[in-house]
């Protein structure tokens, strides 16, 4: 969490003496009764309450300590930034490149998707991941039978997540052109929203529990074959052990309405804005090394891989002057 607070929309005084943030003119008024200035953030107020609590020469290396630890968060987090500015004004002069190329040609993209990338390394699905997917299965298989339908299992993330998805599915009905794009992005990623799903794939006692009221014939040894039945000798590494080189190795029907419905920020801020603006042309994938979850956060390079005009029918790869795919300095 972020040491910094709101400020109020009042102008902020001097710095907290803990984390070095401008304080908001309102926390100044309760720094009457503190014993140090802080701008009022909640870890800054945990840090000021072991004042009271420890004597004064401890409490004075306990503070510098903390101040090191969020000195150098806040500079973790300006460089992360810099790296997002940085990728960002990358993605605009591509954008505006590949543009004129393509100018006046029904090729010409409307609208650029930043796409991430998934995990392309296949391992060996050994028997300690089959265990634990066969474990977590079985765990959320017993729940969903304890609940005589899906409207009685718990709100999780599943039953979330299936409430978004027929909302997902009315726009595709009336944009099929939008839902051909965006399968056509997700195929290009190759799973970079996976690389979270271990061994649970996003599956849960609401998603197991709509299997079996679609399904009234299953038993619970049914089902659990339904998913173990599939599972490919290999995976990708450190991603869903569902996630092989073909993609889902599981059929829609059966993965969790999270994974059916879930698409990338930028995927579904396209999607929004074709419906709002009513685009139609093609757009402009550029993918970056990263997957979706660990982008900026590894200090790896996350270099630009592809740049590639989807369309409904088809992606086709394009030539990009070398000058953007040259690694950061």
């Amino acid at each position: 969490m972020s040491a910094t607070p709101q400020a109020f929309n009042h102008q902020a005084t001097s710095d907290c003496e803990i984390c070095g943030a401008q304080i908001p003119f309102l926390e100044t008024l309760k720094n009457k009764d503190r014993s140090l200035p802080i701008c009022g953030a909640i870890e800054c107020e945990n840090v000021l309450k072991q004042k009271a609590r420890m004597p004064e020469a401890s409490f004075k290396v306990y503070l510098a300590s903390h101040q090191r630890v969020l000195s150098q968060r806040k500079q973790r987090i300006a460089v992360k930034e810099e790296i997002r500015k940085q990728e960002a004004e990358e993605h605009q002069q591509i954008f505006e490149h590949m543009s004129r190329l393509l100018k006046g040609s029904n090729q010409q993209p409307s609208h650029r998707v930043v796409i991430p990338s998934g995990q392309l390394e296949l391992v060996p699905v050994d028997q300690s991941r089959i265990d634990l997917y066969r474990s977590h299965l079985e765990s959320v298989i017993d729940e969903a039978l304890e609940y005589e339908n899906v409207s009685q299992a718990p709100d999780d993330h599943n039953q979330h997540a299936h409430q978004k998805l027929n909302d997902q599915q009315a726009l595709f009905e009336r944009r099929p052109d939008v839902k051909a794009i965006s399968d056509n992005l997700c195929m290009l990623c190759k799973g970079g929203c996976c690389s979270k799903g271990e061994n649970h794939a996003y599956l849960s006692a609401s998603s197991m529990r709509r299997q079996l009221d679609s399904n009234p014939g299953w038993t619970k040894e049914d089902l659990l074959e339904q998913y173990l039945s599939r599972l490919a000798p290999s995976s990708s590494k450190n991603a869903c052990i569902n996630q092989g080189n073909e993609g889902c190795v599981l059929p829609r029907e059966l993965r969790s309405s999270t994974c059916n419905y879930f698409f990338c920020s930028s995927i579904t801020h396209y999607q929004k804005l074709a419906e709002e603006k009513n685009l139609h042309a093609p757009v402009l994938a550029i993918q970056r090394h990263h997957t979706l979850w660990n982008r900026n956060y590894d200090n790896a390079p996350n270099d630009i891989t592809n740049v590639t005009l989807v369309s409904e029918m088809d992606t086709h790869d394009l030539d990009v002057p070398d000058e953007f795919k040259a690694p950061r300095a």
